[in-house]
């Protein structure tokens, strides 16, 4: 008889939190859209071919969402929902500049071309936003434009089997244009009656035994970084990381709570987890084994790394392993990485018999080489499909039924199968890291994502230190978790930093720090001046202009006359940073001159920053020349005339160097520092910033990005401008 090859399929369904803490209201609308489309698709789809076996791993905020936008029903408040209800002829101009940027989201060949009145609306609005002047193009549509616009961006987002099971999506989509308000409704309530319907299902594919449903932690954060971000170092020994953040009760609390709240829903505890972005860590095994967890699964590279070089066979991705940190144990599966990303990233530009038949060959070829394997190919179970021709309906029917026609290829539930199969080897130690590049790199490490963790650290010991008051009620303390666990999910962190990219990456910084603002807002307390600062820097408008002449200002902290600086250098910023968040920087621009014994420095606050009203804040300036570095530090505070020098290199613990009468904060910050106490001599290249803190958190930085520079001047320095 013919061995069999195992195929266990997890697909993957999650979507960030999207509901604004502060205000009830969901910023994005991707959880309902999905829930039409993929998240409906993928499960009903199991109806048609019951020798199906999958598995859906289903992440607990996720889950939460759904069922409120179940109990709200179309009442939801959801910023999309409410901008397609106003009534296309009562619509005032924010609201059409909103519907021409937003309601063109999606993949716009598989989801907009194929409607003709859809993609002549989108060519008319113009298909580069960056030359787009919205406010403009608004005039150029009429009430019926914003109409069929409002209709189509909701029906486009239905899938395949909402649009079978009901036949009036069909009839709407097939009416193409001159839509009215009587059809939006209904566009509407079928999406209701579609949502209704998404976690029933799920349940009714696992009560079927087609099925299995696992969990994530609660709001999907990286577990191992919330158990310690120090861990991180085990993956990424060079990388600058954050203040320590370290609450294994934390990791504990995002198991329990998705154990939880899945068991409400379905009636039974799950057995498995897909950890958020497969990161792993020896140190949450007995977290999950606690909960009741019985396997995880992660990426086939954190098995390489787990093992020795000389024991990386490829047959042992194909088995099951026993991963520990004593006394517990759990079983593991890994990702077959080829196979997956295929499905994600390659077959949805093939034919989709040529994509199955590609599928089904490699599963073969690994049938052969291998006894008895297990392949897991785990991937999103909602973002590829948008790329896919009809939402890979085509695809996954072809694939389903030739997998149910294959006597070689069982599909199997992950529980039934480790139950039948348990492992039968144990890594001696399991490497920690995630699916991407087998480390964490995407959520820590860089500025913003450490900004990001420094923002959570200060707001999760500040309630902890709250707590020991005892002067709170239990709803209080519980709303106030909430916001904790929240801010510690991924999403935030995987828009920080430079490896991906959203048109709403304002938002996600937003809501992020809005999680946060509702710890202090929970217990009744005033929310603190670092979380009004975006993590996510806006594109300032910046001008550099290098100095040009020696200069000996006057310090009162005034701009005495006109002259007084012109021969200085001068970093500004733009009134108004495009993009248009509201916030104001806390300083407008840096001036940077000499003489040829000081350098003077001057500082211009930002009419509405609130430089001077902000307690707590420190101005530190960081200059670097050759091997050495170091710093200038003072507080924003009209009544200090003196600054602290720092040398960075071999001072640790030693005492600043303080210089009196060389500061002057009146309606500008004037400042004065001899060279010599900057160990500086003449022809020096000096680069320079000046960061604005709170506590220890970088809340500005001056430029943005690189230094300021100049050189130390010598005795000829004028003569020398003077022939340029």
């Amino acid at each position: 008889m013919d061995r069999k090859l195992s195929l266990a399929f997890l697909w993957h369904m999650h979507q960030p939190l999207y509901k604004d803490p502060l205000t009830g209201e969901y910023a994005l609308p991707w959880v309902r859209l999905h829930a039409v489309k993929s998240y409906f698709d993928m499960a009903s789809l199991l109806e048609d071919f019951p020798q199906i076996r999958a598995n859906f791993n289903l992440v607990p905020s996720l889950l939460m969402q759904i069922l409120d936008y179940q109990r709200d029903g179309i009442e939801a408040r959801d910023a999309f929902l409410r901008h397609t209800r106003v009534p296309a002829t009562e619509l005032n101009e924010q609201e059409k500049v909103f519907l021409l940027r937003h309601f063109f989201k999606g993949y716009w060949e598989t989801m907009i071309r194929p409607y003709p009145r859809y993609w002549a609306l989108l060519e008319r609005r113009g298909l580069d936003l960056k030359q787009v002047n919205l406010k403009t193009v608004s005039t150029r549509f009429f009430p019926q434009d914003y109409r069929d616009l409002q209709v189509l961006f909701n029906l486009a987002w239905f899938g395949f089997r909402a649009r079978q099971k009901w036949p009036l999506i069909e009839e709407l989509l097939a009416k193409g244009q001159g839509y009215s308000e009587a059809d939006k409704e209904l566009v509407l309530r079928c999406q209701q009656e579609v949502l209704q319907q998404v976690l029933l299902v799920y349940g009714q594919a696992a009560s079927r035994g087609q099925a299995e449903l696992s969990v994530s932690p609660f709001y999907h954060p990286i577990l191992p970084l919330v158990y310690d971000t120090e861990i991180a170092r085990r993956c990424m020994p060079q990388a600058p990381l954050p203040q320590r953040f370290s609450y294994p009760e934390d990791a504990l609390a995002q198991i329990q709570r998705a154990v939880t709240l899945y068991e409400k829903i379905f009636g039974e505890r799950p057995r498995g987890m897909w950890p958020s972005e497969g990161s792993v860590c020896p140190e949450v095994i007995p977290l999950q084994r606690a909960a009741g967890l019985s396997w995880i699964a992660t990426d086939e590279g954190i098995l390489w790394n787990s093992l020795a070089p000389e024991e990386r066979k490829r047959e042992l991705l194909y088995q099951p392993h026993w991963a520990s940190y004593p006394p517990e144990r759990i079983a593991i599966v890994f990702r077959e990485r080829e196979l997956s990303d295929r499905l994600s990233f390659t077959y949805g530009r093939l034919p989709a018999r040529e994509a199955v038949a590609d599928f089904c060959r490699r599963l073969e070829e690994i049938r052969h080489a291998f006894a008895d394997p297990l392949v897991c190919v785990i991937l999103d179970g909602e973002n590829p499909w948008e790329y896919y021709p009809g939402n890979g309906q085509e695809y996954l029917r072809h694939l389903y039924e030739r997998l149910s026609q294959e006597p070689t290829v069982e599909t199997v539930r992950l529980g039934d199968h480790l139950s039948a199969h348990p492992p039968q080897n144990e890594l001696r130690r399991l490497f920690s890291g995630s699916w991407i590049n087998s480390n964490y790199e995407v959520w820590i490490g860089f500025s913003e994502d450490n900004q990001g963790w420094n923002y959570l650290g200060r707001t999760r010991q500040w309630l902890a230190e709250q707590l020991l008051t005892k002067k709170y009620s239990s709803e209080q303390i519980q709303r106030a978790w909430e916001g904790i666990y929240a801010a510690e999910g991924s999403d935030w962190f995987w828009w920080y930093g430079p490896h991906f990219f959203t048109e709403d990456y304002q938002e996600f910084d937003r809501l992020f720090r809005r999680h946060l603002m509702s710890v202090y807002l929970a217990l009744g307390e005033e929310i603190p001046r670092f979380l009004q600062f975006p993590i996510h820097p806006e594109k300032r408008v910046e001008t550099i202009v290098p100095p040009v002449g020696l200069m000996t200002p006057t310090l009162d902290g005034q701009v005495t006359d006109y002259y007084e600086w012109q021969d200085a250098g001068r970093y500004s910023i733009g009134a108004s940073p495009p993009g248009g968040s509201g916030e104001s920087p806390l300083l407008s621009a840096v001036y940077y001159g000499f003489d040829l014994s000081h350098l003077y420095l001057r500082l211009d606050p930002h009419p509405r920053g609130g430089l001077a009203e902000t307690e707590g804040l420190v101005v530190q300036v960081r200059l670097r020349s050759q091997d050495r570095s170091c710093h200038l530090s003072f507080v924003p505070d009209p009544s200090i005339r003196e600054i602290a020098v720092y040398q960075d290199e071999g001072s640790e613990g030693a005492s600043p160097q303080v210089i009196s009468e060389a500061l002057a904060q009146g309606k500008v910050i004037e400042l004065c520092v001899p060279f010599t106490c900057l160990d500086l001599a003449p022809n020096n290249l000096v680069e320079f910033c000046v960061i604005i803190e709170y506590g220890s958190l970088e809340l500005e930085r001056y430029p943005q990005q690189g230094y300021l520079s100049f050189i130390v001047p010598e005795e000829t320095f004028e003569g020398i401008m003077w022939r340029v």
